[in-house]
């Protein structure tokens, strides 16, 4: 809970803050021109929850991987929406927040009424890491890179840094952690790409910047991909290096 909500308020903090800079039709001059506050909140919201869950297995992190149920609510368009209705940005009718959300809730109330279930689909979650990651190759598009061109780029290294570092403070000293899983949550869903246009069809104001958004982010779950890994193993070495050796007791009794 603490990495969803530190997340997803992340956003919520940075689409405020843009939205008194940028216009609705987006930045239309300079380096930054495409940007606009649907692809800064869309970024920064959406978890890959995949990348997420199997770098927390590699490691042998069990109770880290348990926060991928939570961090999976992130990929899609539902809390995006949630981001910017709480923050007043925009409005979304009632029936489309509650069609994104009714599967989750949906397997919510099973799982917890039904032991068989839980134990069922609960086995299954290691089992679907390499579709989680094959459908993430499929939607990278490296054409993107050069439709965005190097804001993009700019755009994922930043989601890395930023949102790292929020939640690696977040897990540090809120959770109780050591950081490393909130490093690992500093990444964009490839189920991000999808958002903008899914924000238009529901609220016309984003069709204007729904094309370069998709662009920025399409590049932004390119770079976050790459470096999210190697910023978590990193930080992972240096947790294990800082903790101090186990003292050997030895009884010469």
């Amino acid at each position: 809970m603490t990495l969803l909500i530190g997340k997803i308020g992340f956003a919520a903090v940075l689409g405020l803050i843009a939205s008194q800079f940028i216009p609705d039709e987006g930045i239309q001059t300079g380096f930054f021109a495409g940007l606009s506050v649907l692809a800064i909140v869309a970024v920064m919201n959406e978890t890959n929850g995949g990348l997420y869950l199997a770098l927390m297995n590699h490691m042998g992190r069990k109770e880290d991987a348990g926060a991928f149920a939570f961090i999976s609510t992130e990929s899609g368009p539902f809390m995006t929406m949630v981001t910017f209705g709480v923050t007043g940005l925009a409005a979304f009718p009632w029936e489309t927040l509650a069609a994104t959300v009714i599967p989750f809730l949906l397997g919510c109330i099973l799982g917890n009424l039904d032991p068989d279930l839980r134990d069922l689909f609960g086995k299954v979650v290691p089992a679907i890491i390499p579709f989680f990651a094959f459908s993430l190759g499929n939607t990278l598009d490296f054409k993107m890179l050069v439709q965005s061109g190097l804001l993009g780029i700019f755009v994922g290294v930043s989601v890395v840094i930023l949102s790292g570092t929020s939640l690696y403070l977040l897990d540090k000293f809120i959770a109780r952690g050591d950081g490393v899983a909130g490093v690992a949550a500093s990444s964009t869903a490839g189920a991000a790409v999808a958002v903008p246009y899914a924000l238009a069809d529901a609220n016309p104001m984003f069709a204007p910047v729904a094309e370069s958004a998709t662009a920025i982010i399409a590049t932004s779950v390119i770079v976050t991909s790459l470096l999210t890994p190697l910023a978590t193993v990193w930080i992972e070495k240096r947790t294990r290096q800082r903790k101090p050796p186990k003292q050997i007791t030895i009884d010469y009794k």
